[in-house]
């Protein structure tokens, strides 16, 4: 027998799109004939929406509502591995393709990953009107998220570059392109390879994973960070862009005099590349190869670039191995 649920519906005047302070209901020990539920209650512009969960072995501290890509979010204090069971109203979020039936996108966000959320599958029971939802988390888990395609609640963005304050998961599951996700201004994109979707990273730690073989780098690669150990005379670094594919570092410099830059390619870069090396290597300053100094260091080749006034671009070209080109 189907049991029927009532959800009351406050409606206030408010101009919040995500609100992280939680609001529960008292506490439930018995819901539809079933023990340990209570009811959290995500505010919206227009609407309180009450939805009743049950969680073993951790606590729900926060539920913030995320209107732009239609997610409810569960914060949670873990005690060990546990479960989070949640009923979810088609009234008040549903997940569809067309008229059929589609998994809502669940993830959870550990405290130690450095890629940010992983996308899980849960068990999902259709009861009509309710789809109930068993999301099993671990005892690093700080934060439940689901997403939908229908929220009771619309919702339109108030800016196009909107987009940059939403997570890089969320950015990409309301169908922007994954190498089109934005950033913060601190972080890197790169890809996970296991399934080619985005995470925001620091730079070092792109290079890092990259190494790994957790991710892989968009290519070109760029960022206006100097994040190698250089020195310059007459001019100063712009640009660090670095071909994944390639192996090839372009330098895009402000040249106001001739000078010269020194710069130490770190290992975590050139060790990148199974194919090419920068024991053999080419230097191309404005379009003409040049020749230089280059050292072998602990912390990777060094290399002295002379350039003369107005020079805009320094390339260093590792070169094929393996048997494709012998230098």
């Amino acid at each position: 027998m189907k049991i029927l649920h009532y959800y009351i519906i406050t409606i206030f005047a408010t101009s919040l799109v995500v609100v992280s302070n939680p609001v529960f209901a008292d506490d439930f020990t018995s819901y539809g004939g079933l023990t340990g539920y209570r009811q959290a209650y995500f505010q919206g512009n227009h609407g309180s929406y009450p939805i009743w969960y049950k969680i073993t072995n951790g606590t729900v501290v926060g539920t913030p509502l995320d209107l732009p890509a239609k997610a409810l979010l569960f914060e949670i204090n873990t005690t060990s591995n546990g479960q989070l069971t949640v009923d979810l109203p088609r009234t008040i979020i549903d997940s569809k393709n067309g008229s059929d039936d589609v998994p809502y996108f669940v993830s959870v966000y550990d405290i130690k990953s450095l890629g940010g959320p992983m996308k899980i599958s849960p068990e999902e029971i259709d009861n009509g009107g309710i789809r109930t939802l068993k999301i099993n988390f671990t005892k690093d888990i700080t934060e439940i998220e689901i997403v939908g395609t229908f929220f009771v609640e619309k919702y339109h963005y108030a800016a196009p570059n909107s987009m940059s304050s939403l997570s890089p998961l969320k950015q990409y599951e309301s169908g922007l392109a994954a190498k089109d996700v934005k950033c913060n201004q601190e972080f890197q994109l790169i890809f996970k390879t296991e399934d080619n979707s985005p995470a925001c990273v620091k730079t070092d730690t792109a290079f890092h994973l990259s190494t790994l073989r957790w991710g892989y780098l968009p290519d070109p690669f760029i960022t206006k960070m100097d994040l190698l150990d250089s020195n310059i005379v007459g001019g100063k670094i712009s640009e660090f862009q670095y071909s994944p594919q390639g192996a090839n570092i372009i330098l895009k410099i402000q040249a106001t005099s001739n000078g010269d830059l020194t710069i130490t390619i770190p290992k975590v870069v050139t060790d990148l590349s199974p194919y090419y090396a920068f024991k053999t290597y080419e230097v191309v300053v404005d379009g003409k190869e040049v020749n230089v100094d280059k050292i072998t260091t602990t912390k990777g080749p060094r290399f002295t670039i002379p350039f003369t006034n107005g020079t805009n671009e320094i390339e260093i070209m590792g070169v094929e191995i393996g048997g494709m080109i012998s230098k």
